[in-house]
């Protein structure tokens, strides 16, 4: 029988950043919400996001690499990005993000 980690548990970081960790040398979770332009900023290139949420020291790691996975904007002008980092055993950023309607 394969042993399960316990239920995520999270922990706000932020009015805007949530976090869960599922212990030991296993991945964590970061889902943050961001303005626009900031988003802007942080999708021009996988460096910028990675300098990003280095910087922002969500995570338990530096990262060595950040994957976009899936990014789906609002078409015309939208609001606030929803962005979901999965940080992986072998520190790499998986970015899932939305954008949500004004």
């Amino acid at each position: 029988m394969t042993h399960l980690p316990s239920p995520p548990q999270w922990q706000k970081l932020s009015e805007v950043v949530w976090k869960t960790d599922l212990g030991a040398d296993r991945p964590e979770v970061v889902i943050l919400q961001m303005p626009d332009d900031d988003f802007r900023r942080f999708h021009t290139s996988t460096a910028a996001a990675k300098n990003y949420l280095d910087k922002c020291r969500y995570l338990k790691r530096e990262l060595i690499a950040v994957i976009f996975g899936e990014v789906v904007p609002q078409p015309g002008d939208g609001g606030v990005w929803t962005i979901v980092v999965t940080h992986t055993v072998k520190s790499t950023a998986v970015v899932v993000a939305w954008q949500n309607p004004k």
